[in-house]
């Protein structure tokens, strides 16, 4: 019984592969796949596609993403005609990429590769393919907004037919499937430092060295003119340790910055600032090697600190120059007076001290390691005894 089966299945097998064979060459008897699938020249040929991602990887660097996944599309072959019940219902049949007209794609925005794996003949004619490709598409990215910055780059798909011979267009009007894991990985959504917002897809012509949205309807247009289906892949950037990596260190050097003018002595905050300094110097080599290459205008973290280091070097300079104030014997000049008057106006009444008073015997040695805001208070509450002390106000 088991041979008598085993008899059966091989003639059943044998059978099937005989008749596919003889379907192909029925098909391919007077098939010229160099010709356009259409028996009519003055009609165009459509060829619908759909986009199947399954990865994506950014290069910020060369401002590059790569793109792998499938791509389908189907059209429709009138010279691939036969009838299933002559070839005892055989519906579908699978043939060699070589063997059958396929439209020629081109890449807008890069050299791809693209490799085609099988086709399928259906009882209509209608033509599906499915080929894996992986394709390097250049980007023209704007990290101004780091990070927070968005990016949009898109795989421009044509075929080198202008539209009178060939046109794309949109699979059912499906938008592109993005696939980027399996399993309990079927929701991912992030790559890298990048969060994928939404993957879609649109046509558009090219004609005269130009896109437009509206579509030819001219012969003489569309002698000239290609279909050009966009998929646009937009991506948010998601830095998960900016802020403590980078903003937050930023914040410290500038609050050190600020309240070094609130140390005892010019020598402390000197040493202070010196110290923030360095501390800046080196927590730059790392913020650029952080930073993606700057394209247009710099990220704003970037004017922050450069600002924050302009600031402690002046910072270091100017308590350099209050110290050589406080120590100095000689009188002070009338811009020196400008100063003092504009910070009494501006100095608070907490920071002034009444009991520090200025005597005629007394000279600026004994309030050398006061701080700053001292220093101001005591010569803007004690004005009238500084100008009494030997303190010449002379107009520029």
């Amino acid at each position: 019984m088991k041979e008598l089966q085993f008899v059966l299945l091989e003639i059943a097998n044998k059978t099937y592969i005989e008749e596919q064979t003889q379907l192909q060459r029925a098909i391919f008897r007077k098939y010229n796949k160099r010709n356009r699938p259409v028996r009519n020249d003055s009609e165009f040929l459509d060829v619908a596609v759909h986009v199947y991602l399954m990865h994506i990887s950014v290069n910020q660097i060369e401002q590059t993403i790569t793109l792998n996944g499938h791509l389908y599309m189907t059209w429709r072959d009138e010279f691939a005609v036969w009838e299933p019940t002559e070839y005892n219902g055989v519906r579908i049949t699978m043939v060699k990429q070589w063997e059958i007209w396929v439209p020629e794609l081109r890449i807008t925005n890069s050299n791809s590769f693209l490799s085609i794996i099988e086709k399928f003949l259906f009882k209509w004619s209608r033509i599906e393919i499915y080929p894996t490709f992986s394709i390097k598409i250049g980007c023209a990215f704007d990290y101004s907004a780091y990070p927070f910055d968005t990016q949009s780059c898109a795989l421009g798909i044509y075929t080198s037919q202008r539209m009178s011979a060939v046109q794309l267009s949109i699979y059912y009007n499906i938008q592109p499937t993005v696939q980027l894991g399996w399993g309990a990985q079927s929701e991912k959504v992030h790559i890298s430092d990048w969060r994928l917002q939404s993957v879609t897809m649109n046509l558009s012509y090219f004609s005269n060295g130009k896109y437009t949205d509206e579509r030819p309807i001219e012969a003489e247009e569309l002698d000239s003119s290609w279909t050009v289906l966009h998929t646009w892949i937009n991506l948010k950037r998601s830095a998960f340790c900016f802020g403590v990596a980078i903003l937050l260190p930023s914040i410290i050097s500038f609050l050190i910055l600020i309240f070094s003018f609130l140390l005892p002595s010019c020598e402390s905050a000197i040493y202070i600032l010196i110290a923030n300094l360095f501390f800046l110097g080196i927590f730059l080599e790392d913020l650029i090697a952080m930073l993606p290459p700057s394209i247009g205008r710099p990220p704003r973290i970037v004017h922050f600190c450069g600002s924050n280091l302009a600031l402690t070097t002046l910072a270091i300079g100017l308590q350099f120059w209050l110290r050589y104030l406080i120590k100095r014997q000689n009188p002070a000049y009338g811009w020196t007076l400008h100063f003092l008057k504009v910070t009494r106006i501006l100095l608070p009444n907490h920071w002034r001290f009444d009991e520090l008073g200025v005597s005629e015997n007394s000279n600026s040695s004994k309030i050398s390691k006061s701080s700053l805001f001292r220093f101001f208070s005591l010569f803007s509450e004690n004005i009238s005894e500084i100008k009494n002390c030997n303190i010449i106000y002379m107009d520029f």
